[in-house]
């Protein structure tokens, strides 16, 4: 059990890692070729499936890992959440931040089915 929680955490580390570096480059991609403002968000979501699929695959081993998942993805986006909240300086409960958490859950869901029929 301690030993999931501890893979569980570095599967949320990583995710964690994965989105900054995601943002951080992306933003030096907007800013050297001034791509429209339109494309950012979709562009984000892309990089949050990515990085959750990725901390699910790495962090999420054991029985029940499809509602492990779903954890995975609610906490991944809490995390998150407040870490670009106080970078941003802005507020962190929103009703954005209610439907980030349903889509984070939802990737982690399917996050952990990918990691379910995989078996490793």
């Amino acid at each position: 059990m301690k030993e999931e929680r501890i893979r569980a955490a570095i599967g949320l580390g990583a995710a964690t890692i994965f989105s900054v570096l995601f943002v951080l480059g992306f933003a030096a991609v907007i800013k050297m070729f001034s791509i429209e403002s339109g494309v950012i968000r979709p562009v984000n979501q892309v990089f949050k499936i990515i990085a959750i699929v990725a901390g699910v695959l790495i962090g999420v081993r054991g029985d029940k890992r499809i509602i492990k998942g779903v954890v995975f993805g609610a906490t991944y986006s809490l995390i998150v959440n407040l870490i670009f909240s106080v970078v941003s300086k802005t507020a962190f409960f929103s009703l954005r931040l209610i439907f980030d958490v349903l889509f984070c859950s939802v990737i982690g869901l399917i996050g952990g089915v990918i990691s379910a029929t995989a078996k490793r």
